[in-house]
């Protein structure tokens, strides 16, 4: 008898197979005294598979959670160009989004340990890094 297949047809939406259910072992290898030497090593060999694409989903939700304070910060920024644009800013002077037409200085970060100053001028049109490539965005 050939041997069973240990994943199903059946995938999640991220394409990992469902595992199956087994009501009745003696069954599912083929009698009481059937060879499970077989069946075993499938078992064993998918759950190495299924322990390497827990490992690998783990491994990608901690990388996506260290870049939350990077897209907390960039949000943050997006948010205070957009208000600024508006004039919606108090600048603690009295009078609300006065300095919109002045280019705004700042100092971003490329990397952990270097810094760099800028002037802003008005613009409608933010560039934000999104994998390998920026994409355009407007501020509406």
């Amino acid at each position: 008898m050939p041997p069973k297949t240990v994943f199903s047809e059946e995938k999640n939406p991220r394409g990992i197979p469902k595992a199956p259910f087994i009501e009745d072992v003696a069954d599912y290898l083929g009698g009481p005294d059937a060879e499970v030497e077989g069946p075993l090593k499938n078992f064993q060999d998918a759950l190495a598979k299924y322990r390497y694409m827990d490992a690998n989903l783990a491994q990608r939700r901690q990388s996506l959670e260290e870049k939350i304070p990077d897209i907390k910060k960039t949000l943050d920024m997006v948010e205070y160009l957009h208000e600024r644009r508006e004039g919606k800013l108090d600048d603690g002077d009295g009078q609300d989004g006065d300095d919109a037409a002045e280019p705004m200085k700042t100092t971003f970060e490329l990397n952990d340990t270097l810094f760099a100053e800028a002037e802003l001028e008005e613009t409608d049109t933010v560039f934000l890094p999104m994998s390998c490539s920026p994409t355009k965005f407007l501020l509406l």
